[in-house]
């Protein structure tokens, strides 16, 4: 049966300053580390204590760079004779042959921190890593690993998406074939972690369509913004709070609450599932605590539904949108002009994307922007050309998605290749958004 990852919690103890990359043997159901200045494989026993052996036929340089307090992830394979290791913030991968125990590294690319707390999962044999935190902002981008190329690739999408892609409610359902995603947080690392910001829409990602769909608005009983301990087994959602046990099924769309005095409000700092047992670990230390999924559902108690769907929100109000509707016909031309007026007045760009539009504004007719003139624009010529793919992909994204939202013009900047040097795209943006864009980015630098 395979062994599936679903949310990852550390802490800086001194144990843990200590370089190693840390998995769950599918066998054994137990902790096994690498440890990388001693090169000793440390294997957990069902008593507690560890068994040290150190591997031969390493080659140091796979692990040149790494820092001391490293966070990894794992993810086995089908047959449960391969594991996938990843580094929090990076992109590397290594992988564990359990029949030989022979530690290497896969990929060839750069370790370039743009995808801290990342939602990591294995799908059809292939890791994916949706959102993460990085270059001062949090993202939504989707990629995975290519075993081939031995690199992260992009994966393009359609539909609503969530704006950010980091903690909160996320898992990849393999049975649907689907991710969700909800209560993530907006607002970049906080000192003070009551100025933060969440989004509270649950989206869901079909892998088949490649597309987003918005299912609705979280239910408010939820505790996300006070609690971030939260599990994924592949059908529930396992929130642990300070006061009870929230149980919620997004495909199903219910949430189940256990409240019986038991202790549910441990913080963990790693969890994994096994069929329908979650196991918790508290220390990176010591032991674990398991928790059967189907004998808390036998105590818990139905609360509601996770989310509440648009058309649900709406039906609430039918009289009211009905006269909102006769309002509009009559007054039409002057509400789209408030609005109008409003929406240009409201909306707020970042100094890099509005030095980025207002490049693309002085644009003649006929002209361009090639991808490595965008590079210079937003300040990024010096990084690798990955990762300048990636920060430039996201810097248009963001807003294409801005646009779209204000103005209802979709992917207002436009994208083509370069006819003489296929290695360049040529982006330009579309005329009805110049439009608008003019009294905007205006606005924006009289604020500045």
């Amino acid at each position: 049966m395979r062994i599936t990852f679903v949310f990852l919690f550390f802490f800086n103890t001194a144990f843990a300053q200590i370089p190693y990359l840390e998995w769950i043997n599918p066998n054994t159901k137990l902790r096994q580390r690498f440890s990388i200045p001693t090169n000793k494989l440390s294997s957990e026993k069902p008593n507690g204590t560890w068994l040290d052996t150190t591997l031969t036929h390493i080659n140091p340089q796979d692990f040149a760079g790494l820092n001391s307090n490293l966070r990894t992830r794992s993810f086995v394979l089908k047959g449960n004779k391969r594991i996938y290791i990843t580094i929090n913030g990076g992109q590397r991968v290594y992988a564990f042959d359990l029949s030989t125990n022979n530690l290497s590294r896969v990929d060839r690319t750069w370790n370039n921190g743009y995808n801290y707390h990342s939602a990591q999962f294995i799908r059809k044999d292939t890791i994916y890593s949706l959102g993460g935190y990085g270059f001062w902002q949090y993202n939504n981008l989707i990629t995975y690993f290519d075993s081939n190329k031995k690199e992260w690739e992009m994966l393009p999408y359609t539909g609503k998406s969530p704006k950010t892609i980091v903690n909160g409610y996320q898992g990849f359902d393999a049975q649907q074939d689907c991710f969700y995603s909800g209560a993530a947080e907006t607002t970049g690392e906080c000192k003070n972690p009551l100025e933060r910001e969440f989004d509270d829409g649950f989206y869901r990602l079909d892998f088949k369509t490649k597309n987003w769909r918005y299912l609705g608005k979280l239910n408010a009983d939820l505790p996300y913004k006070a609690s971030r301990n939260i599990a994924w087994n592949g059908t529930y959602f396992i929130h642990f709070s300070q006061e009870k046990l929230y149980i919620m099924s997004p495909l199903e769309n219910k949430i189940w609450t256990v409240a019986d005095g038991k202790n549910y409000f441990d913080t963990y700092y790693r969890f994994y599932t096994h069929g329908d047992t979650l196991i918790c670990f508290s220390s990176e230390k010591f032991g674990s605590t398991k928790y059967n999924i189907k004998k808390l559902m036998h105590r818990a108690k139905l609360l509601g539904p996770m989310y509440v769907t648009p058309i649900a929100i709406y039906s609430n109000y039918g009289l009211i949108a009905l006269l909102l509707l006769g309002m509009g016909l009559i007054g039409y031309k002057f509400i789209r002009n408030k609005i109008q007026s409003r929406t240009i007045k409201d909306i707020s760009f970042k100094n890099q994307e509005l030095t980025l539009i207002t490049e693309f504004i002085k644009l003649s007719e006929g002209e361009f922007l090639t991808s490595n003139e965008i590079n210079e624009i937003i300040g990024i010529s010096d990084k690798g050309l990955e990762n300048q793919r990636k920060i430039r992909t996201a810097v248009i994204s963001q807003i294409n998605d801005k646009i779209a939202m204000h103005y209802h013009i979709g992917d207002a900047i436009e994208r083509k290749d370069h006819l003489e040097d296929k290695r360049l795209k040529l982006y330009k943006l579309k005329k009805k958004a110049l439009v608008f864009l003019k009294k905007s980015v205006i606005s924006e630098f009289d604020k500045k």
